[in-house]
């Protein structure tokens, strides 16, 4: 087996209001191999975004990562100086936003950026610079990048930009890139694209990549393995394929009864009942278990994750395997 690329080990992230502290991030553990695609899903609020953010260490106050590790390349990256932060973000461990606009100046051309985003950890001299940055952009797909250099962001569609975002992450070749929900704003066409090229990249660079979504068809057309996320924890992980096609967590299995794909024509879709809890005041026990069809009182104590290194689900009553994955 391939050492993993970055580990991370029950890290939490709370942030801390005047109505109490909201833990966003509550005990999150995975690692993610060369190469590999993970999948971090879940409905809004469920913690996805914020792990994202604490990975490359952008929580801002209120919040702070109160526990845990992270470990990229073998590197402890939580409670590292923030001087030494900014010298392996970006280089090492880098992230696409959903709103390429977060990442782009609007008043900068796409080379003065790239330009920037290269000298912030090489000295290099501006035609080399150009060079590099003609070549990401390229490799991201996007036609005549020579002439696209020079022109500013306003004068990009929306899946271009992306394209540029997704460019500048490359620069440096770094070992794992976050991906948080890139291609919600744009049509199905330049969706479709930006994955092929995402899939592309990762074969080719061997680049790792966590691909955070609520969209479980995007995700099952990337990754390889899937984390399912609910009110700050990990509640199933495993293969993309054996998740989505036997999942052993309810909630999963909530999330892909609602997919309209799967709904009966003529028939109103399914749907998870109730509301996804207030990170205030959770409620006792599993997080999960007054919406959930299969709760008992055994519930009322927070289940621990159960399974194998392949597959884990935190749940006291997992649904049954089907036969095919049992032999």
């Amino acid at each position: 087996m391939t050492a993993p690329v970055l580990e991370v080990s029950n890290l939490a992230t709370h942030f801390f209001t005047k109505a109490g502290v909201v833990k966003a991030v509550d005990g999150v553990s995975f690692w993610l191999a060369p190469g590999e695609v993970l999948g971090l899903v879940g409905e809004s609020g469920s913690g996805k975004s914020v792990t994202g953010f604490s990975l490359i260490g952008l929580v801002d106050p209120p919040g702070r990562i109160v526990s845990g590790s992270v470990r990229l390349e073998d590197r402890e990256l939580v409670g590292l100086p923030n001087d030494a932060l900014r010298r392996v973000r970006g280089r090492r461990i880098a992230m696409v936003f959903q709103d390429p606009m977060m990442t782009l100046n609007p008043v900068l051309t796409i080379a003065d950026q790239m330009r920037l985003a290269i000298a912030a950890h090489e000295p290099v001299s501006r035609s080399a610079a150009r060079a590099r940055s003609i070549a990401a952009l390229a490799t991201v797909g996007l036609p005549d990048p020579a002439r696209r250099l020079d022109a500013y962001p306003h004068q990009f569609s929306g899946g271009m930009r992306q394209r540029v975002a997704i460019a500048i992450a490359l620069l440096h070749r770094p070992a794992v890139i976050i991906a948080d929900e890139p291609t919600t704003a744009l049509d199905v066409s330049i969706q479709a694209q930006i994955l092929a090229e995402m899939r592309h990249l990762v074969s080719e660079l061997g680049t790792a990549l966590i691909w955070i979504s609520h969209d479980l068809a995007v995700v099952s057309a990337l990754s390889h393995r899937i984390a399912v996320m609910y009110a700050g924890r990990i509640v199933e992980e495993g293969p993309t394929a054996l998740v989505l096609a036997a999942p052993r967590h309810p909630y999963t299995r909530g999330l892909l009864d609602s997919l309209p794909s799967r709904a009966e024509p003529g028939r109103d879709l399914r749907q998870i009942p109730g509301q996804t809890p207030s990170l205030l005041s959770p409620p006792e026990g599993c997080p999960f278990r007054p919406r959930c069809p299969r709760a008992s009182t055994a519930c009322l104590v927070m289940p621990e994750p159960t399974g194998d290194m392949v597959r884990q689900a935190r749940c006291h009553h997992p649904l049954v395997l089907n036969p095919a994955e049992a032999a």
